[in-house]
Formats: structure tokens, C-alpha cells, sequence
């Protein structure tokens, strides 16, 4: 799973369909945080990956430390 020291969340879900000639998986990954996020946040994530819900938009480039003025 290779998780590091970020705090990550793993949005695992029961597996669709067996691989062929390989052991039947406990758990399929539907998506994955690592780093900080909001509850708002948490909440579109999980409607979408188990309710059917819309993607939600995630800022994709954060502002650089040296961007943040006092």
C-alpha cells in the first residue's frame, strides 16, 4: 500500500470480479488521499465513490510555501 508518514485514507470496497488464475482479492481500491483534507471534502469523496455521486473537484496545484505571504 506503500504508505508513508502523511496521514492517508484508502477507500476500499468489495472487489468486482476475480482475476483469472490469480487468488480472489479481499478488497479493491476505489481511491486514495494523502495529506491534509476537510470534512466537506471526506464526505463528496465517499458520495462518490460509493453512493454514485458526481467527482468532486480537488485544487490540484496547492499554493508553494513561498507563495503564502504573511
Amino acid at each position: 500500500l506503500n504508505i508513508k508518514a502523511l496521514p492517508t485514507m484508502l477507500f476500499l470496497d468489495k472487489p468486482n470480479k476475480p482475476e483469472e488464475g490469480k487468488p480472489p482479492a479481499l478488497a479493491e481500491m476505489k481511491g486514495r488521499i494523502e495529506g491534509a483534507i476537510t470534512k466537506e471534502s471526506i464526505v463528496a469523496l465517499c458520495e462518490h465513490h460509493f453512493f454514485g455521486g458526481p467527482e468532486p473537484q480537488m485544487a490540484s496545484n496547492p499554493p508553494k510555501r513561498d507563495d503564502l505571504k504573511p
